[in-house]
């Protein structure tokens, strides 16, 4: 048996060797496909008819057009999401009025998301007083580098995290009127 001839076929070996080393570098320190919109929404339609999802769900508020992401009414609570579909690493502190978006040598400043969250939750406090409202900001790409928070999900621990809510803390009335006070876009319709 012949011995490998790396002179005749050196350029093709090398471009060989080259081709596996990308693949193992992706297989290995790549993470994966990206997670979109569209994943939180079949996550979400998902759920079942006992939650109501509203996409783009808009209210006023202290004179101003609130929009929350994703809201959801049902027996088991109200609850605010806050999506974040940034690619890249999110830097900040948790009570840093602004975050900074790293991508590759490229800084952009962004609102702090747990803030946004905040406020709308806030926002919907004001017309339900006594009714319990969670927030969560979901992150779908981004990589998070600051202090944890139990407000900010992956997507997986998203899906965990909403599960755990069982108990009936909402009646249909009660359910019917948080409905009444948001209302969708209008090319963005109920998804559940």
């Amino acid at each position: 048996m012949e011995g490998l001839n790396f002179t005749e076929k050196g350029p093709l070996v090398w471009v060989g060797l080259l081709a596996l080393a990308y693949l193992l570098w992706r297989l290995f320190f790549s993470q994966g496909r990206a997670e979109t919109s569209d994943d939180l929404d079949r996550i979400l339609a998902g759920m079942g008819e006992a939650y109501r999802i509203i996409k783009g769900a808009t209210f006023i508020a202290d004179h101003a057009m609130i929009r929350v992401d994703r809201l959801i009414v049902s027996a088991f609570g109200v609850f605010v999401i806050t999506v974040v579909d940034y690619k890249g690493i999110l830097k900040g502190r948790l009570s840093d009025r602004e975050w900074i978006l790293k991508r590759g040598r490229t800084e952009t400043v962004i609102h702090n998301p747990l803030w946004i969250n905040r406020k709308q939750a806030n926002a919907l406090e004001s017309f339900l007083p006594k009714t319990k409202i969670v927030s969560w900001v979901v992150v779908l790409n981004a990589q998070i580098q600051t202090e944890t928070s139990k407000k900010i999900l992956s997507l997986d621990a998203f899906e965990k995290e909403v599960a755990q809510y069982r108990k009936e803390v909402l009646s249909s009335k009660q359910q019917e009127e948080v409905l009444q006070i948001v209302s969708p876009k209008p090319e963005e319709p109920l998804i559940a």
